[in-house]
């Protein structure tokens, strides 16, 4: 999964480039779906990661894994909930950076990455991250 969202955000900074020369959008959502290509990229990436919701609204984008589809239990997903907790605190300078060049690359400042894992709509871990 992270592969993949590494995969997402490359293509969001790849797009950035583009914008950036012509005034551009005001917010990273405004950049987004202006890019039809770029939406049905990331609806690719979800369709293809079963649990995995991508969201992305004002200048947050939101990843959620919904790790029941796991085919785990309540139990054993509370259980691993510090794992998932140091999954999102190992990620946090590589998303630093994307936010980084995203912000250079679109003129956007102010990005934000939210990192969440649920067992079916139950929050087990969550990190926002800022550059």
């Amino acid at each position: 999964m992270k592969k993949k969202l590494a995969l997402v955000l490359s293509l969001v900074a790849m797009m950035c480039m583009v914008f950036t020369s012509c005034g551009g959008p005001k917010t990273f959502e405004e950049y987004v779906n202006s890019d039809s290509e770029l939406m049905e990229d990331i609806q690719e990436i979800q369709d293809e990661n079963e649990g995995l919701t991508i969201t992305i609204k004002d200048n947050t984008i939101t990843y959620e894994y919904d790790v029941s589809v796991l085919g785990i239990d309540k139990d054993t997903a509370v259980a691993a909930k510090s794992n998932l907790e140091q999954t999102i605190t190992k990620t946090t300078d590589e998303y630093k950076d994307l936010i980084e060049d995203f912000e250079e690359e679109t003129g956007i400042e102010g990005l934000t990455v939210v990192g969440t894992y649920t067992y079916r709509c139950e929050v087990l871990a969550t990190s926002e991250i800022k550059r």
